[in-house]
């Protein structure tokens, strides 16, 4: 059974998304995207104060952003403020670090992986921004590795990992994110 972060909220049936955004191009296009449609989201930041040296830089972006979107007249959205989470706070696993350590010899799937899939085993259901691309990106092994199910709440699609189905690696990795529908499907440019 898929983990549901897009579920309906009580007070008004309004569906709420939780979403990691870094004020990069992916997660930035999603939120571009949510902003279109009638759901609250909730965004998280996870900074990597010991090895990322473009926080000031992200968060910025993320900012001006923001402003951007609630200014311009077709936001729909109800954007909550940006939780901003320490990637050292975030507690994983064994399990997740050798997966992890086996799959970058695979794809290129980097060391953050480690502290996203543990956080989104504590928050099951947060949507990562995934695009499709050509070389050893995860996206690609998303599409060919694992079984997705594609679901829908109101204007929102998503994939997730078909947890009967994938490999194990892939559950262990991605079993706990939503995927949003169709970026996985499309590239840079195409977006």
């Amino acid at each position: 059974m898929a983990h549901k972060s897009i579920s309906k909220t009580d007070e008004e049936d309004i569906p709420f998304v939780k979403i990691f955004w870094t004020g990069g191009f992916d997660s930035s296009f999603r939120i571009i995207q949510l902003s279109r449609c009638n759901v609250i989201v909730q965004p998280y930041y996870i900074a990597d104060y010991k090895y990322r040296h473009s926080i000031e830089n992200e968060l910025n972006a993320i900012k001006g952003i923001t402003e951007d979107i609630l200014k311009n007249s077709e936001t729909r959205f109800t954007l909550n403020p940006l939780i901003i989470v320490d990637a050292e706070s975030i507690k994983t696993n064994n399990e997740i670090s050798e997966t992890q350590k086996k799959l970058a010899e695979e794809i290129a799937l980097g060391s953050q992986y480690v502290w996203l899939a543990g956080f989104a085993s504590l928050h099951p259901g947060i949507e990562l921004t995934i695009e499709k691309s050509e070389d050893g990106h995860i996206g690609n092994y998303f599409k060919t590795s694992g079984c997705r199910i594609k679901e829908t709440i109101g204007d929102i699609s998503y994939l997730t990992v078909d947890r009967s189905k994938s490999a194990k690696e892939m559950v262990t990795i991605f079993g706990n994110f939503h995927f949003p529908y169709p970026i996985t499907e499309m590239t840079k440019l195409e977006m």
